[in-house]
């Protein structure tokens, strides 16, 4: 599609149907994420960061473009690293300025010694309060969150030693994030709706399902 066409809005409803969804995003979106995230953990060309998802996995994003934009190392993880938690905590140990690691990793990621990481980002799960409290102490510990119709992620929080493992954070740049009722009105606070994600984040539909995107993509 063009990439002069207005951004839509997206509707991400919970849960999951373990069926996969294709997503079109276009290099708007990705340059918006990739722009913002650089700035957000303050990546610099002497930052080395750990990419540790696989190509398959869309947080493969976080790891690699925003590092190249910046000139900074990308330090990839070897398959063993990545299925070997102590294996892992050695390599963070290699002078690493940032990773971007999952909550059930980080449930039982050795930490005998506080990490050395300036940037630790987390997201696609509950992260719980034991680990909060034992990273959040040493380095800037950061709460991803986006959905499949998004670019990646749409909001960011930094966790606090002490905070809720459900603190989502804030939108991140030039984005909104809504919570709905079923007339698109918005509820009162304490009770439940959608949510709606609005800005250059939010994709261009589902691929190949045109059905699908008109029930979630609201023009």
């Amino acid at each position: 599609r063009p990439e002069t066409e207005a951004p839509c809005m997206a509707l991400y409803t919970s849960g999951t149907t373990g069926n996969p969804k294709g997503v079109m995003l276009s290099q708007r979106n990705l340059s918006h994420f990739t722009a913002w995230y650089a700035e957000y953990v303050a990546l610099s060309e002497n930052s080395r960061v750990l990419q540790f998802s696989t190509l398959s996995f869309d947080s493969s994003v976080i790891d690699i473009f925003p590092t190249l934009l910046s000139g900074a190392e990308l330090v990839v993880a070897s398959e063993d690293q990545r299925r070997d938690p102590l294996q892992l905590r050695e390599l963070l140990e290699h002078n690493l300025s940032h990773a971007f690691l999952p909550p059930a990793l980080l449930s039982i990621l050795p930490v005998d010694r506080p990490l050395k990481l300036e940037h630790l980002c987390t997201g696609g799960d509950v992260c719980e309060p034991y680990v909060i409290e034992r990273l959040a102490a040493h380095c800037q510990f950061h709460n991803l969150y986006g959905p499949t119709e998004a670019t990646v992620l749409i909001t960011a929080g930094q966790f606090q030693p002490g905070s809720s493992n459900r603190n989502l954070g804030r939108p991140i740049a030039n984005s909104q994030v809504l919570i709905l009722d079923e007339q698109m009105q918005p509820v009162a606070e304490q009770t439940p709706g959608e949510l709606y994600i609005v800005g250059p984040g939010v994709g261009l539909g589902y691929i190949h399902n045109p059905e699908l995107t008109d029930e979630r993509y609201v023009r």
